[in-house]
């Protein structure tokens, strides 16, 4: 790929996340024509015995350069994965979640409070903006504090998993915390950092099973009454796919989590944990066929004819997806999302009264959420009561382990290392490989294929022991960058690579991983439609990380949505967090 101009903004890896992140879990209402086809109508199947003779055959005919690194790098000191390690560094916090509300005539006499605050409500434009209006409008009003010194509010749009990474490590602090729901308040509290309560709600939401209305009948068919259990019991049993989001980065993902312990533990909070609830955890885990890093990744899979009969959303999400609105069920579970606000750690007096100020204005704002699509749910109430922040902490590290229970995973990073990607960039995606590999289970299996105008084979695919990550290690030190961006030949050579290993060692699933900054420009270009085939024929999810300002991000969507991937991005500093978020999800 052609070189581009002096800094040019470096984009990113992977979004959990949690930081997607996260990766932020919400509806897209923008989609490109291929969104309403699923893989089969797009791409069509092949027989698999046709697939893989075709794949070999494009192999042969790109004929990657087998370059195996030998050398091998010493490894650091083994650590326990901490997804708060890889935080963008706080000085660049606004860069990557943003200020939605930021007045700029605050004055060294106002008192200022800054608050993190979930996405769906603080968004820029409707109908993720309540309370960004609220804010913005409690600024114009000019509220005083008692002592009379003017209030300005800054509200920062960050998800509730990210939020409560910055405020538990001590990395940022603001003034006060609104996350989705109670269980990031109650795990901020066991990380030792103080918190106030100003309201335990903002606005009414709740979480809830979106399901087709096949599966709803089914599951009143069967159970008499379609509720969490019999959502639990029917995963359990195999007779429904159900696919819910990743609980380290997802309010909602978090909530069903706890929602199965604590429905295994039938609400005994000393038994959530308990080897009997584990072992049945196991069993539920093993009916679900993946983890989504987003909402859109399960809601494509459901509405597409893909894997999932039922996946998790929020109920103000589920009423602005248009696609939802006929020929699906919504069922509630779990604790309510009440949006609470909370101050953090130990504020002044003033600070204090600013918030109580706030507080009261957003309750006189209330009714404006039901045009947000909030407070739909009134009469819903939470079906457990919220266990201790220690036992969440721990709920989140019991799932890390058994969440691929019986699963192991094959997967292949195809990197793209053509002249585009020197200077800062390469030096971010080597920072983000190397501390990404922290998250991946050493049970799991590993490869690496980089590609310019050529491909290059740098490291088979072997379980990720010791030896196969210091070849890892060596093998991501080793990048260098120059040439052109063959990124559909990169595609085949690490398919096959994939095909030949899972062939051999048929208990692995195989998956992708695409790192890309530029469009497609060398190599294959009329190889799509037998990528999307062969893929879907053989089950495998390409995921694909855009990092750039060129980058075909449509293309990128198109690949991602054959097998229920996801296609993500992500600011350079971001870029650590997000292979980080996405690695502890799948790997």
């Amino acid at each position: 790929m052609a070189q581009k101009k002096p800094g040019a903004v470096f984009g990113a890896i992977i979004a959990i996340f949690i930081a997607f992140i996260i990766i932020v879990v919400t509806v897209s209402e923008c989609e490109d024509d291929y969104s309403t086809q699923n893989a089969d109508q797009q791409f069509g199947t092949m027989k698999p015995e046709e697939a893989k003779t075709r794949l070999k055959d494009m192999s042969r005919t790109i004929n990657p350069i087998t370059s195996y690194v030998q050398s091998v790098e010493t490894l650091a000191e083994i650590k326990t994965p901490n997804l708060a390690d890889t935080l963008p560094d706080p000085s660049l916090i606004t860069k990557h979640y943003p200020l939605t509300v930021n007045p700029r005539d605050v004055s060294s006499a106002d008192v200022v409070i800054e608050v993190f605050c979930s996405t769906e409500k603080s968004g820029e434009n409707q109908p993720d903006n309540w309370f960004t209006t609220v804010a913005r409008d409690f600024n114009n009003n000019n509220v005083r504090t008692a002592e009379g010194k003017r209030i300005r509010v800054r509200v920062r749009y960050i998800d509730s998993g990210t939020g409560y990474l910055y405020i538990s490590s001590g990395k940022y602090i603001p003034d006060a915390f609104s996350p989705s729901n109670l269980l990031w308040i109650k795990m901020t509290q066991a990380s030792g950092v103080p918190v106030t309560m100003y309201t335990e709600s903002l606005v009414g939401n709740t979480a809830g099973i979106v399901m087709k209305d096949a599966t709803y009948d089914l599951l009143k068919k069967n159970f008499g009454e379609v509720t969490l259990q019999a959502v639990i019991d029917a995963v359990a049993q195999g007779d429904i796919a159900m696919g819910y989001t990743d609980p380290y980065a997802s309010s909602t993902g978090l909530n069903f989590l706890i929602s199965i312990l604590s429905a295994y533990a039938k609400g005994n909070e000393s038994k959530m944990l308990s080897d009997e609830v584990v072992s049945a955890f196991e069993v539920f885990q093993r009916g679900v066929p993946y983890v989504a890093f987003t909402t859109i990744q399960m809601r494509d899979s459901v509405t597409k004819g893909g894997l999932l009969d039922a996946f998790v959303m929020e109920h103000q999400t589920y009423l602005r997806a248009e696609v939802l609105q006929n020929g699906y069920k919504f069922i509630p579970f779990g604790i309510r999302h009440d949006n609470p606000l909370y101050g953090v750690g130990e504020l002044s007096a003033e600070k204090r009264d600013a918030l109580a100020q706030l507080a009261k204005y957003a309750e006189s704002r209330r009714n404006l959420a039901n045009e947000f699509k909030f407070n739909q749910n009134a009469g819903y109430e939470s079906s457990y009561v919220i266990p201790s922040g220690e036992t969440l902490i721990a709920a989140q590290a019991l799932w890390k382990q058994k969440k691929n229970v019986g699963k192991k995973i094959a997967a292949v990073f195809v990197s793209d290392v053509s002249g585009s990607m020197g200077g800062y960039s390469i030096q971010n995606l080597k920072i983000a490989l190397r501390e990404g590999a922290q998250f991946i289970d050493p049970k799991n299996a590993i490869g690496l294929v980089e590609y310019s105008t050529e491909v290059h084979l740098k490291l088979p695919i072997q379980p990720f022991n010791a030896l196969q990550q210091s070849r890892y290690l060596a093998a991501v030190k080793s990048m260098t960058t120059g040439g052109d961006t063959a990124m559909f030949d990169g595609i085949i050579a690490a398919m096959d690579l994939l095909v030949e290993y899972t062939t051999e060692n048929p208990d692995f699933r195989p998956v992708l991983f695409v790192l890309t900054d530029g469009q497609t420009n060398a190599g294959s270009f009329q190889a799509l439609q037998d990528i999307g085939a062969i893929a879907n024929t053989l089950d495998i999810p390409i995921y694909t990380i855009a990092y750039g300002e060129d980058t075909n991000t449509s293309l990128l969507q198109q690949i991602s949505s054959i097998n229920e991937a996801a296609s993500m991005s992500a600011n350079d500093e971001a870029i650590v967090n997000k292979i980080g978020a996405l690695l502890n999800l799948e790997m």
